[in-house]
């Protein structure tokens, strides 16, 4: 294992060089807030307020670096933030430093090895980290541990997790979704299940049901995020089930699950997730569900360059702007009809209008974990 350790770090550079934007999904810093701390007290507020940190390093000398659960090139998550490194180095001249790490064996080595070597900052990514960091961030209190999709306050003034309340845009989702479909019938594909995932789904559903009462939505666990071959059979099962909209929460699994739509007789769309998937099929895709990845970690690191850093937990959501439902000026270049746009465009101004009213309040979109 340490021996695999090893050849994982030493293919950092390569992979922070070769690698870096070959997604297609990452999204310049919003000008909306950085996210909102968790917690109603005001001392639980206070606890987690922003302080000035003193600046360790100064722009390009930050030693950054990116450990991944997933491969680089699943046209999601993990390109939505290999493109916001590449605007990392393009804005502050940082390099970050990639590492790979696909096996649960190695994931514990590589933030503890990172650590070692002095790293400013660690970002991890995915719930799998949860547990590492809790054990080694103690033991180095100058580095910083950024948790990109965690819930856990781990109550150190050198960690900070980031929650994501995506159920917002889901239940936007499901408002697009209905409006674009014909047979009421809607899909989802997931890579995993897991609280937030369920919660999005149960959310998608809900938003479905303001625009057709009678909507229904079959759940199908792909159980993997890169595996695009299983996602296309999935698909295709769903759509044979009669789903002619599919949400999906599955990495790289969803360009399976796009292929299948490609391929269908008659008009299947999908809502993918985390990147830009609109180029692969614009008559196709109506929307991407965006969390907002690469502008956690952008952002991030502009705060650390002013010198500022925020314990505790953070929410992305669609109040700050940093998860979003993303749609389409493009769609249907490939060949639709006129009388496809035409209700593509009164789909999304009517998700759009509910965005809104999430945005101010008038919509309340609840975290509903129930397992269906």
């Amino acid at each position: 294992m340490k021996k695999r350790l090893a050849v994982l770090l030493a293919t950092a550079m390569v992979l922070s060089m070769a690698l870096t934007g070959c997604g297609s999904g990452g999204k310049e810093k919003t000008d909306a807030g950085k996210g909102e701390i968790q917690g109603t007290s005001e001392e639980a507020k206070a606890e987690n307020q922003e302080t000035e940190t003193p600046k360790e390093s100064e722009g390009s000398e930050l030693k950054v670096a990116f450990i991944t659960p997933q491969s680089t090139g699943d046209n999601g998550p993990v390109d939505d933030i290999m493109m916001a490194i590449d605007k990392v180095k393009a804005d502050f001249g940082i390099e970050v430093q990639v590492v790979e790490a696909l096996d649960t064996t190695d994931q514990e080595d590589a933030v503890r090895s990172f650590a070692a070597e002095n790293y400013d900052v660690i970002f991890t990514l995915f719930q799998q980290f949860v547990e590492p960091v809790r054990k080694i961030a103690p033991e180095y209190p100058d580095t910083k541990f950024v948790l990109i999709y965690a819930t856990d306050d781990f109550g150190m003034d050198n960690v900070v997790a980031y929650a994501y309340d995506a159920w917002e845009t889901s239940y936007a989702a499901g408002v697009l979704a209905a409006s674009m479909s014909e047979s009421g019938i809607l899909g989802n594909v997931v890579g995993y299940e897991d609280d937030t995932i369920v919660a999005n789904s149960n959310a998608f559903l809900e938003g479905a049901k303001t625009v057709n009462p009678d909507a229904t939505v079959k759940r199908i666990n792909a159980a993997s995020f890169e595996d695009p071959a299983k996602g296309k059979e999935v698909g295709g099962q769903l759509i044979a089930d009669g789903a002619d909209v599919i949400f999906t929460d599955a990495a790289r699994t969803s360009l399976g699950v796009i292929e299948a739509a490609k391929e269908a007789d008659g008009d299947v769309f999908i809502i993918g997730d985390n990147a830009d998937h609109s180029a692969l099929a614009p008559s196709s895709v109506i929307g991407d569900n965006i969390y907002g990845y690469g502008n956690t970690l952008y952002n991030q690191i502009s705060d650390i360059v002013e010198g500022k850093f925020t314990k505790g937990v953070i929410v992305c959501s669609v109040g700050n702007s940093i998860s979003v439902l993303q749609t389409y000026d493009n769609f249907g270049s490939d060949g639709a009809s006129d009388e496809l746009k035409d209700k593509y465009a009164a789909a999304v101004e009517a998700t759009n209008q509910v965005i809104e009213k999430i945005k101010n309040g008038e919509v309340k979109v609840e975290k509903d974990t129930t397992a269906n």
